[in-house]
């Protein structure tokens, strides 16, 4: 055991964790380049003539103030003009407009009507939006049942949040039997993907060795992933594996980075060990340690 006699907080698993075709105007957006005149009077030249595309371009550039003053009746106007000639992205957006209440009176019972066009062709964010509104019930009766099966679809279509709720659905049998491998199967999926609470979650999974078999080298793995990516009870836990030599090569050094890390976020736990590992480390080790978590 590492250092005898060293009194280590040794482990808090988070409970928390326990179990298209891109539009020129989105890409400009994207991309942070400004809309021009120029390719917005085109867009209302090519809208006008029933251009789905830049009908949706067009309600963007309207629902987000780009190129022209935000304008939310004409950006629902252009997004409602392209949705009812099956623009999935403008029927998914108008579901959120009209979830959230943004630019137009709530209506979920629209929201789920917009949702369920894009979903029904095959659009994987209007599918995980259902999802989701069967899930809560929101407005509606909850559904776990239709709720898991939204949520496949859009998993299927490497929706990686989608992919997280499905697990989280087999891991608890909720709406579907209780499966933890398939959980497992989701859940990499969704980790793989660069979903940190999935990599959190596995990493818990190898760590505990619950539905999986146990196996410290993943767990160490994962908890790496998640930690690099700011998740808290992640970096505490790694930083535990680097003082033990649990699954890692055994490392002072890694171990006060992880931990000052943890500690920066205000983990109690990590400050306490910092205090117990830097009694066994020189000067020169902290400070290198520290410039390795700055």
């Amino acid at each position: 055991m590492f250092f005898s006699g060293a009194h280590y907080i040794v482990n808090r698993i988070n409970p928390c964790l326990s179990i298209f075709i891109i539009s020129s105007a989105l890409l400009s957006i994207a991309q942070g380049e400004p809309v021009n005149e120029k390719d917005l009077n085109q867009w209302h030249i090519d809208a006008a003539a029933g251009d789905i595309t830049a009908q949706h371009d067009l309600g963007l550039a309207y629902h987000l103030g780009e190129g022209t003053p935000q304008d939310n009746a004409k950006a629902i106007k252009w997004f409602l003009k392209a949705a009812n000639q099956g623009h999935h992205q403008s029927q998914n957006t108008l579901g959120r407009l009209y979830q959230m209440g943004r630019g137009i009176t709530k209506d979920i019972t629209e929201a789920f009507k917009w949702y369920s066009e894009a979903a029904d062709g095959g659009y994987s964010k209007s599918q995980y939006n259902l999802a989701l509104l069967y899930f809560s019930g929101e407005g509606m009766p909850v559904d776990y049942k239709m709720a898991a099966i939204w949520f496949e679809k859009s998993a299927l279509q490497g929706h990686a949040k989608a992919q997280l709720k499905l697990a989280n659905m087999h891991a608890k049998g909720i709406g579907v039997k209780k499966d933890i491998v398939t959980a497992s199967k989701w859940l990499e999926m969704a980790a793989t993907q660069g979903e940190i609470v999935a990599q959190a979650l596995l990493a818990n999974m190898y760590h505990s060795g619950d539905g999986l078999k146990q196996d410290s080298t993943k767990a160490a793995k994962w908890y790496r992933k998640a930690a690099e990516n700011g998740e808290v009870n992640s970096q505490y836990i790694l930083g535990f594996y680097y003082a033990t030599g649990n699954g890692v090569s055994q490392s002072n050094l890694l171990a006060y980075k992880w931990w000052n890390l943890a500690a920066k976020q205000g983990y109690e736990d990590a400050i306490h060990n910092l205090g117990i590992l830097a009694e066994r480390m020189s000067e020169e080790d902290i400070e290198q340690a520290k410039d390795m978590s700055r």
